[in-house]
């Protein structure tokens, strides 16, 4: 067994109705908390209200940001981080999918440091002890950021999407609560479920997987198999909706200690580019190409993936189960809505080229089993943009 490595320092309170707790864990951090979410709506609206409820009952004084953004810009953060310091917060909770979960650490930075959060980028100069506590309650099931240190935003200006990665931003408490998830509707439902099959499947790949990560992966890939299509044609499967947000969950506790490979590259720069683009989206949009581009370089996990997937593969050998993969992964995508073109999200051939340019800025492609060039992107790239 290979020597490894497994830490996460997130208190996860999993389970219905425990949203109703935020109020008490947010009163551990301080007396004045800033809520950051998206704009409300009529089902967002009800769940906000029952969160200042909650704080109000434990004596938590709130101030609610509520600009955040899909695919949140600097700008978003920087917003945020004003309103952070006037009202002088002690701690930052954020209510949502990805984004307003990533943008509540990014805010945390930047309410506590100089300059922006950009200024503390993965290869910049790392956040200090400084950085405002933070709580995470997720709304979906995909993204895996309540229980991450990472926090992932776009420059305004250039449309380069990057992230914050540093242990600093762990959530304190991450707060999974199914009920709140069963208003999404079923095309997020669809492209959050995928994204967190890939952050299992991807960190199945990883270098830096483990024993201990290769079990929690393999197993939210199986819940997400057996459930989403569920979900997405119910979203008030409760039993659906638990298992997900549990995948969710693992997804993210496998990616926080391993980490994503070529798609994720590749997708942030497609919605850094298209913020029209859901994460969940960029990243469908390109893996039947990604399957193929890596299957031959990594046998044994696709045989596991493809047998999960499809069970008929169980009675073939490796070679052929990690082929079949690959279509067994195509009718999934199919059954569940996930079957995209780049053409179809609005994206155009001279974004393609600017896409492939940038996609190897991260370094995610650098952890694939088989390392793509620019000119291999290109052309993953082209033959996802009119996907029939």
């Amino acid at each position: 067994m290979k020597s490894f490595m497994y830490y996460q320092p997130t208190e996860i309170r999993f389970g219905r109705g425990r949203l109703k707790e935020a109020g008490e864990v947010a009163a551990r951090f301080g007396k004045r908390c800033l809520i950051v979410s998206t704009p409300l709506n009529s089902a967002y609206e009800t769940m906000i209200d029952r969160l200042k409820n909650s704080l109000y009952k434990a004596g938590v004084e709130w101030a609610h940001f509520e600009g955040v953004i899909p695919n949140p810009t600097t700008d978003c953060v920087t917003t945020g981080a004003q309103l952070a310091r006037s009202f002088k917060a002690d701690v930052v909770l954020g209510i949502g999918g990805g984004s307003s979960m990533d943008t509540a650490k990014a805010i945390a930075v930047e309410a506590t440091h100089p300059g922006t959060a950009w200024d503390y980028l993965f290869y910049k100069t790392p956040p200090t002890e400084k950085t405002l506590p933070v709580i995470a309650i997720s709304t979906t099931s995909g993204t895996g950021s309540q229980v991450t240190q990472v926090a992932v935003m776009t420059e305004t200006k250039t449309k380069t999407k990057s992230a914050i990665y540093n242990a600093i931003i762990y959530p304190k408490v991450a707060i999974v609560d199914p009920d709140l998830m069963e208003t999404v509707p079923s095309h997020i439902t669809a492209s959050t479920g995928f994204d967190a099959f890939c952050h299992a499947f991807e960190s199945y790949l990883h270098p830096a997987a483990s024993p201990y990560t290769d079990r929690m992966a393999l197993e939210a890939i199986g819940l997400v198999a057996k459930y989403l299509p569920g979900v997405v044609d119910d979203g008030k499967d409760k039993e659906g909706r638990e298992a997900l947000a549990w995948a969710d969950t693992l997804a993210g506790l496998c990616i926080a200690n391993a980490g994503v490979t070529l798609p994720h590259g590749i997708g942030m720069t497609i919605s850094g580019h298209c913020p029209q683009i859901m994460h969940g989206e960029s990243l469908a949009v390109t893996y039947p190409e990604f399957t193929r581009f890596t299957y031959p370089y990594a046998i044994p996990q696709f045989a596991a993936m493809g047998r999960i997937i499809d069970p008929a593969l169980k009675n073939v050998t490796d070679e052929q189960a990690a082929t079949g993969s690959c279509e067994a992964l195509d009718a999934f995508m199919q059954k569940v809505g996930m079957w995209l073109s780049l053409k179809g999200l609005g994206v155009t051939m001279e974004d393609v080229s600017a896409i492939a340019d940038n996609s190897r800025v991260l370094p995610d492609y650098k952890n694939n089993p088989r390392i793509a060039d620019r000119e291999e992107i290109y052309e993953m790239l082209r033959s996802s943009y009119d996907r029939s």
